[in-house]
Formats: structure tokens, C-alpha cells, sequence
């Protein structure tokens, strides 16, 4: 299939051999959690798409318990989401996302690398008749690898 402008053209031609109600909904989000103050990250970031969760969120039994592991101690939560309905590869929602991202790499290093934070990115799969295209480029893999992120892949039934 060669000519083709952009993924909507292409998404355009399977829509007409395919029937795109085959095809799921994908979410991507990318997110990032730790020990932080999150007005800090958001003043960092400065996208106010996103949805946080606060040390002060977590229920008050969960943040006295001084014998909780520390991966279920509280923790500041911060994520961004995109969706693609009827998706045919994942790279265009996770594209999407690492476009609004692409600015603030440096911050996102500087955060990961500073404090006990973590970042990663969710791909979620809504089983549907046909499956996207699940691949990563080297460019995405670079871009992931710079940030130190993990990625995480789902199939929802």
C-alpha cells in the first residue's frame, strides 16, 4: 500500500476492504508516579490535560500504615491519555501522545531522574474482531529509552 499521505488515508482504505467497526478502540497513557509534590510537576509540565492524584488522595489508613511495601505506600500520580477509536496501529495514538510530550522530554528526565519516580506509557487493546498493527520503531524505542520509561501493553476482553 504504498502513496499514501497519512494514517488517515490509510485508515481510509481499510475502512473500505475492511469495515473499520472490526478494528478496536486503543488507549494510550503515559504516566508518572512517585514521591513528588504534584502542583511542582504540573507548574513543570504545565499540561492541564492531565489527571493527578495527590499524597493527601490517598485514604488516611493507607498513608499512617508506616509496614506497608513501599510500592503500595502513597504515592503522586499524574498521567495523560489519548484514544483511538476503530485503531489500526498503535503508533498512531502513541504518536499522538509523544507529540504533546516531545517539548517536555528534559523535564520528564529530570523527574525520573531526581527523585523516586517512575514513568511509563499503558498501551490498552479492546479485543475486537481484527487486532492494530503492534509494532515500535527505533525512534520510539530512542524516545522511550531517553525518559527511561517502560512500556505496558493490555488486551482488554
Amino acid at each position: 500500500m504504498q502513496g499514501y499521505k497519512d494514517a488517515h488515508d490509510l485508515k481510509k482504505e481499510f475502512k473500505e476492504i475492511f469495515g473499520m467497526n472490526e478494528f478496536p478502540k486503543v488507549t494510550v497513557c503515559f504516566w508518572i508516579c512517585g514521591k513528588y509534590n504534584e502542583s511542582h510537576l504540573y507548574n513543570k509540565l504545565g499540561i492541564a490535560e492531565a489527571e493527578t492524584r495527590g499524597m493527601d488522595d490517598w485514604p488516611d489508613a493507607i498513608k499512617r500504615n508506616n509496614k506497608l511495601p513501599e510500592e503500595l505506600q502513597p504515592r503522586c500520580e499524574w498521567s495523560l491519555e489519548v484514544e483511538e477509536n476503530t485503531c489500526i496501529d498503535i503508533k498512531i495514538p502513541l504518536h499522538r501522545l509523544f507529540s504533546v510530550l516531545r517539548e517536555k522530554l528534559d523535564v520528564i528526565r529530570e523527574i525520573v531522574d531526581c527523585k523516586k519516580t517512575q514513568c511509563g506509557f499503558t498501551v490498552t487493546i479492546f479485543e475486537s474482531v481484527m487486532m492494530p498493527e503492534i509494532s515500535l520503531s527505533r525512534e520510539d524505542i530512542s524516545f522511550l529509552n531517553f525518559i527511561n520509561s517502560k512500556i505496558v501493553f493490555d488486551i482488554e476482553r
